[in-house]
């Protein structure tokens, strides 16, 4: 006889390394190829790495994909947001320009946002890394980390 709460289907599917990639004109990671590989590369067993351009999807898929998300990268922006609904434990990694033209606060220091958001949910464990990239202001075309 089993014990213990019957897991659906939902709770056995792989957690995700989800790559955050920009169609916009704005802060497109250059290297996503070569970001997604290295994450591929030392992904543990049970997780899947998704490369994806939110935008593509609808708000009800982008929250679905959030609730199994482990680790969150991306340029600063938007997609970044999706910390909000990151299961317990999760990290966020902001490839932040940090030329801003906002100034040395915040990104300069490595402060952007999402920092913000994140420290909301620091009691559960989530945790913030921001990667500086000191060639690329918040309006450039390509970022590269």
């Amino acid at each position: 006889v089993a014990t213990g709460p019957v897991v659906g289907l939902e709770a056995m599917e792989p957690r995700l390394l989800l790559v955050i990639e920009r169609r916009g004109s704005e802060r497109r990671l250059e290297n996503i190829t070569d970001v997604e590989q290295a994450l591929r590369d030392v992904c543990p067993l049970g997780m899947d790495v998704l490369r994806l351009a939110l935008e593509d999807l609808c708000p009800l898929e982008q929250l679905r994909l959030a609730s199994r998300c482990q680790f969150l990268i991306g340029t600063e922006g938007a997609g970044l947001a999706h910390v909000l609904s990151m299961p317990a434990g999760g990290m966020v990694v902001n490839v932040l320009p940090t030329r801003s033209r906002f100034g040395p606060m915040p990104s300069q220091d490595g402060y952007g946002y999402f920092h913000h958001l994140c420290s909301q949910r620091a009691r559960e464990g989530i945790r913030y890394r921001a990667i500086s990239c000191p060639d690329a202001d918040w309006d450039s075309e390509l970022v590269r980390c």
